[in-house]
């Protein structure tokens, strides 16, 4: 992956490359996102994006990389720590809201990650992505073990996957309304419309029923 001359350019304008490159993937898709396109909305030629870039694909990679690194950063926001789970886990899903708003488009692209077609980069990407929210929630949940404040009976990691489940669909409401749909349909007793406020205390009330 061609990415020496990139790195080498001043951060701004690296940034402004994925986050165009994002909003391009998130608008279209991976495979019918145009080279062309993607410049353009860049504001570079072809021929420094294959400078910067081996092809579209290593682009991708980045894009996908700098998704990561984002989440990364919005992990060091939460109040982790010795804090109860109880002040942990709504802390993180209120963080969800803002983050959209200002990186919606790499989470689009974090989320057609998952469609079947995207196959070729699961062995480059799943791993590193799934590995971040696993050891993340394992940590949420044997602090919350040790503490008492759930049950001891309970595997850790099916604790960490039972959260970061709810995470995922919560997140994906957020930027869909087919998950929106199934959000409401599961958690919400198939109500027409939550605000993202109701929706997390339905969160909450699931994460009480079953874990304590």
């Amino acid at each position: 992956m061609k990415t020496s001359t990139f790195e080498k350019l001043p951060e701004q304008k690296q940034i402004r490359i994925l986050d165009a490159s994002a909003g391009v993937f998130a608008q279209k898709g991976y495979f019918q996102a145009g080279i062309a396109e993607i410049c353009q909305a860049a504001g570079i030629s072809n021929g420094a994006l294959y400078k910067y870039f081996q092809n579209k694909k290593g682009l991708y990679l980045v894009v996908a990389q700098r998704t990561l690194s984002l989440l990364r950063e919005q992990e060091n926001t939460f109040p982790m720590g010795n804090e109860s789970i109880w002040i942990v886990l709504p802390e993180i899903f209120e963080a969800v809201s803002p983050f959209l708003k200002e990186y919606k488009d790499y989470m689009v692209v974090y989320m057609d990650m998952g469609s079947p077609s995207m196959g070729e980069f699961a062995l480059e990407l799943s791993s590193t992505f799934e590995k971040w929210s696993f050891d993340l929630f394992c940590r949420i949940a044997e602090t919350a073990m040790a503490k008492g404040e759930i049950k001891n009976d309970l595997s850790i990691e099916d604790v960490a996957y039972f959260m970061d489940n709810h995470l995922l669909l919560y997140t994906f409401s957020c930027l869909s309304e087919h998950y929106n749909r199934r959000f409401n349909q599961f958690l919400a007793k198939g109500a027409d419309r939550l605000s993202n406020r109701e929706k997390i205390e339905r969160v909450m009330d699931s994460f009480r029923q079953f874990l304590i």
